[in-house]
């Protein structure tokens, strides 16, 4: 399922390039101890071959039970973790901006001061630092 791929890699304990590739894949495929992702494409300058067996053994350290992993370079239909963060962090900056251009001490003190709000500049405390915009 898309939540379960990305809440997954987030237990595994991956980082730097393995965790960037396993971040742009989609599950394709479970069946028995086999498991298929498909690398997006345009993120595949990032992969190496010591990738999948990193991927594969920090699966199987999470499931404990011996697995096999392959990954294809091809065009993602579903979602792969690094979409799924996008999305999250793109809903809570909406979030923020609603907030602050409801926040009504906020708008006079734009208003006293011919100010503009400028939406760029509006982070959301929990994306702030990991790798957000």
């Amino acid at each position: 399922s898309p939540v379960g791929w990305p809440g997954l890699l987030d237990k595994l304990g991956l980082y730097g390039s393995v965790e960037n590739v396993a971040a742009n894949c989609e599950l394709v495929r479970c069946s028995g101890d086999a498991v298929e992702f498909l690398l997006d494409d345009s993120k595949g300058g990032l992969f190496n071959d010591s990738h999948p067996e990193k991927i594969r053994l920090a699966l199987q350290n999470y499931f404990e039970r011996p697995l096999s992993v392959s990954i294809e370079r091809g065009e993602v239909r579903g979602t792969t973790p690094a979409m799924h963060r996008e999305r999250l962090a793109r809903e809570r900056r909406a979030e923020a901006v609603e907030e602050i251009e409801h926040d009504p001490q906020l708008r006079r003190l734009i208003e006293r001061f011919d100010g503009q709000l400028d939406h760029n500049s509006i982070v959301p405390l929990d994306i702030q630092g990991k790798g957000g915009t």
